[in-house]
């Protein structure tokens, strides 16, 4: 109800606009760039219009809608959509442009086949090749002409005869099947084939040009169509351009369905059929072109012949592991062998065992008692390959191809200090032995030789964990056959199941217990403390300087002991004039501080009002009112320059 009262609020502001393909996100998001907010604005568009407010109530009445209350909750409500500020006028300007633009195209999927909108980014199969349609013009290029082509009244030869004589002569077959050839007579041309023709012509002109027929042979002819006879048929059914259309002499079905702009989604493709003197000549298959690029069954059109295209016999919807997702159409009779067929088949993750097929109960199949209409059935397509079965589909159903599980059978994983970490082939690396040594090519430098922990899990989701001593399963006194998803780990010396060992800097931080602007870096021997000071700190900088708290420096020193960190206070000038070289340790924790702790480092003063740039500025030594001013860009117009307030 929602949907309608939008639709009916848009409706009478832009009537003009057609609604059907448009989405309630979509309507509202238009409704919201009119900018109307009162009833005085609604009544001015409805007269942009040429509608009264009288005209409103009768369209609201028709479409049930309480007209007083709507506009109430919508536009004089808290309720009522934004203005974005748009021009109302020169909205409903570019609504008129859009609708002279528009030109109907394919028609759209309709809704979901389960009441979802599962369908709506699904295409329907084969109807995207009408979307290029190389007849739109009418212009049709004659090319190379089929032997076998049936001359008839309309169609234009074109003569030449050289060698021991010439002449030419283009002429047009008339309503009588003649051909009216310059100084030579008549001659009777329609009912043959083009190869016919030529052979005809030659012995007819042989009698006036002796040279084509002597031998051997000193004259010779060339016979050539310049042109095709019109042929006037009929498109009825579910063609985008149903009606009379012309085409060329040489055209067949499909030439047809391109000249009427293709099929709609609700024609089918599967059962065109063509009409000649009121009888079923022929029934074409669309899907033979587009699934095996052939239409051995395509027919060359004659006057006044009929093609009818019916409603699509069905609608089938196929997802998941298959070339191509789309909605397809199926013959009475057809399955699921014939569905992947025009589907492209199986990806190669697809299941198999597992395809899943969702159906509605038919209407006669469906009682009162019956609560539920639509059911489920699972299809093994191994096994009904292995039998030779077909699993027969019908209007409606939705297949869905799963995909086989992401697991590996027998795979395990290796991580932490060895050289390549990564996931190995039981098949080639059936041991923790062979896996760390050839497989993950050996330990780190930094790899703890103490512990090595496998970690297993079955098939059913079971977890167990076994750890060995590293140095004995390299010497061979220990090792584990491994098994499917088992993972083994490879610790690091410094600090068991940790990362290679780091040392943390943090810099100017007045609440130690933050930790957002610290830095961390790999530790290594020889490492100092003035090493990571001068390496993380621009010392000669003035502001380094003028900043920094000399007096202390703390560093947090990691007990593995007791898990703690201690703190070590150390000279930041000692340290700099390399007084104290101190060496740090794994997972040392490095604090500088700012002279901030215990005074203003960084004055600053602040400016606002009529001046060109106000804001923050860094109180210098000696600084005035006047220089304050001079560097916010000076006064702006307007400032009263004989006063300034300082607080």
């Amino acid at each position: 109800m929602k949907n309608l009262k939008i639709k009916f609020l848009y409706f009478i502001l832009c009537f003009s606009l057609i609604l059907s393909a448009q989405t309630e996100t979509q309507i509202a998001n238009e409704i919201n760039k009119l900018g109307i907010n009162s009833m005085s604005e609604v009544n001015a568009e409805l007269a942009k219009r040429g509608m009264s407010e009288a005209d409103a109530r009768k369209m609201a009445k028709v479409y049930g809608i309480d007209y007083d209350e709507y506009i109430k909750k919508y536009i004089a409500s808290d309720e009522g959509f934004e203005a974005n500020k748009l021009s109302s006028s020169a909205y409903f300007d570019s609504l008129t442009v859009s609708k002279l633009d528009y030109t109907p195209a394919i028609d759209p999927p309709s809704a979901s086949l389960f009441g979802s909108d599962s369908t709506n980014s699904l295409p329907y199969f084969g109807y995207e090749i009408f979307n290029n349609n190389p007849f739109a013009n009418k212009d049709y290029l004659i090319g190379n002409i089929d032997e076998n082509y049936i001359l008839g009244p309309g169609d234009e030869i074109r003569i030449y005869v050289w060698g021991a004589h010439a002449y030419q002569a283009q002429v047009r077959i008339d309503l009588n099947g003649n051909i009216a050839l310059p100084e030579n007579g008549v001659f009777f041309a329609s009912g043959y084939t083009f190869s016919t023709l030529k052979k005809k012509l030659k012995n007819f002109l042989g009698k006036s040009y002796s040279g084509l027929g002597a031998s051997p042979q000193t004259a010779f002819i060339d016979v050539s169509l310049t042109q095709l006879r019109p042929v006037s048929i009929t498109v009825l059914g579910e063609a985008n351009a149903p009606g009379p259309h012309l085409v060329n002499g040489l055209a067949t079905v499909l030439n047809a369905l391109y000249a009427a702009g293709g099929i709609k989604t609700s024609g089918s493709l599967r059962e065109i059929k063509v009409y000649r003197n009121n009888k079923l000549l022929k029934t074409i298959d669309v899907y033979n072109y587009i699934t095996a690029g052939a239409l051995d069954k395509d027919v060359r059109l004659m006057n006044n012949d009929v093609i009818f295209i019916p409603s699509r016999q069905s609608t089938i919807q196929l997802t998941g592991a298959v070339q191509k997702n789309a909605i397809y159409e199926l013959k009475d009779g057809e399955g699921l062998r014939q569905l992947l067929d025009f589907s492209g088949g199986l990806l190669p993750n697809a299941s198999a065992k597992n395809i899943s097929i969702h159906r509605i109960t038919p209407f006669e199949e469906r009682s009162e008692e019956q609560i539920f209409d639509r059911y489920l059935s699972t299809v093994n397509w191994h096994k009904m390959l292995s039998e030779k079965k077909n699993f027969t589909l019908f209007d409606g159903d939705s297949i869905s191809i799963n995909t086989i599980l992401d697991q590996v059978l027998n795979q395990v994983t290796i991580s932490g200090a060895v050289n390549q970490p990564g996931s190995y082939s039981t098949d080639a690396y059936p041991d923790l032995k062979s896996l760390i040594q050839s497989g993950a090519k050996g330990m780190r430098p930094r790899a703890n030789s103490e512990k090595v922990d496998v970690f297993h899990t079955d098939l059913s989701g079971k977890r167990s964990f076994e750890s060995l001593n590293l140095k004995e399963v390299l010497a061979g006194n220990q090792n584990l056959n491994l098994t499917h998803n088992d993972s083994v780990v490879v610790y690091r010396r410094d600090r068991l199941g940790a990362e290679e060992p780091w040392v943390e800097y943090y810099s100017f931080m007045k609440d130690t217990s933050q930790t957002d602007d610290s830095i961390r870096i790999p530790w290594s021997e020889n490492l100092s403390l003035y090493d990571i000071v001068f390496a993380l700190n621009p010392i000669s900088d003035p502001n380094f300087k003028r900043q920094a708290l000399y007096s202390r420096v703390d560093v947090n020193r990691y007990n593995t002991n007791t898990g703690m960190y201690n703190v070590i206070p150390f000279s930041l000038e000692d340290i700099l004039q390399k007084k104290d070289s101190a060496l740090l340790m794994p997972f040392d924790q490095v604090r500088v501080y700012s002279k901030e702790v215990h005074k203003v480092v960084n004055k600053v003063v602040h400016i606002k009002g009529y001046v060109n740039a106000p804001g923050e500025f860094i109180l210098r030594e000696g600084m005035t009112l006047e220089d304050l001013i001079l560097e916010a860009g000076g006064f702006q117009e307007f400032a009263d320059q004989k006063t300034v307030i300082v607080s």
